[in-house]
């Protein structure tokens, strides 16, 4: 898969630059600018992968909290009932 990415610019460059001069001419910096493309695209990609495993993580940090809430808030009543009955 990754050689396939990577043969896919140059070898797209390489018969561009066979059919046109002005492509052969800049097939250099055409190149670059590919390959900076692809990263930051990789990078995005990854960027938005590790998103999503944080966006689980806080799902399931809120699944564990709103019940933890509850039983504070209902311990926090009984314990200022308590107090005032005493």
């Amino acid at each position: 898969m990754a050689l396939r990415t990577i043969c896919f610019p140059r070898c797209a460059l390489r018969a561009a630059a066979r059919k046109s001069a002005t492509v052969a001419g800049q097939r250099h910096r055409l190149r670059r600018t590919a390959f900076a493309y692809i990263d930051r695209r990789l990078a995005a990609t990854r960027r938005l992968a590790d998103f999503q495993v944080f966006e689980r993580l806080f799902s399931l940090w809120h699944a564990l909290h709103i019940p933890l809430i509850a039983m504070l808030l209902l311990a926090g009543i009984v314990h200022v009932i308590v107090v005032h009955l005493y």
